[in-house]
């Protein structure tokens, strides 16, 4: 084997970084690198959303509810018995109950057609509904093992994206003196600037200057 004959194949990372197809930001329609307000008003938007599309489901159900007599009363006795710790008489009550319970439903389905359609859509929306409740993005430590949980949005965070720059009084003040100074150069008017750092127009530094330059030659 020769000495500059290379015994594996190079690895390095895509790039663009390839972001994953399903997350909850695409969910959410919120960029991963998102600040935190952002990412609050989207969780936000999305419960109210979801609360929403449940309420209509709900509402319909209501309605066949109070149309058939006796089906909330038999769903919770099915309920209860499914709870109940598992024995030939327990199993016998269970099949009874739910036999009821397939009676009334059939005239539920009767007064409206999609009666067990908007009950399976109330179940899935509440399970969504405490999936994002229990994801909880809008807080911080929540968000970051998230982020570390779904490879590689942990390495799309640059920055703090939570920092606000006016909680520190050094960052603040210097981020109102740069608004304050173009506001005024943009009329005009002659602003001081300490150091270069602050100011853009630099025209005037090849010009003579008697303090650095000394007296003009003729």
């Amino acid at each position: 084997m020769s000495p500059g004959r290379r015994t594996g194949r190079a690895r390095g990372f895509a790039y663009p970084i390839p972001i994953p197809v399903r997350s909850a930001y695409v969910e959410l329609a919120v960029d991963p690198a998102a600040t935190e307000s952002e990412v609050r008003w989207a969780l936000s938007e999305k419960r109210r959303q979801l609360g929403l599309e449940k309420a209509k489901h709900q509402m319909l159900l209501n309605e066949t509810l109070d149309k058939v007599p006796g089906l909330r009363q038999a769903e919770q006795r099915v309920s209860e018995r499914r709870q109940q710790e598992s024995s030939p008489a327990a199993a016998a009550l269970l099949a009874e109950a739910e036999r009821d319970l397939a009676h009334l439903e059939r005239k539920a389905l009767q007064e409206n057609a999609k009666f067990l359609d908007s009950r399976t859509e109330c179940e899935r929306l509440d399970k969504e509904l405490h999936g994002w409740n229990k994801l909880s993005l809008d807080r911080p430590d929540e968000r970051l093992k998230y982020d570390q949980r779904t490879p590689p949005l942990s390495l799309l965070k640059l920055r703090d994206c939570g920092r606000a720059a006016f909680t520190e009084r050094r960052a603040g003040l210097s981020l109102i003196r740069r608004d304050v100074a173009t506001f005024l150069e943009a009329r005009g008017e002659v602003v001081f600037h300490p150091t270069d750092v602050t100011r853009n127009d630099f025209r005037g530094d090849f010009h003579w200057n008697e303090l650095l330059d000394g007296p003009e030659r003729p």
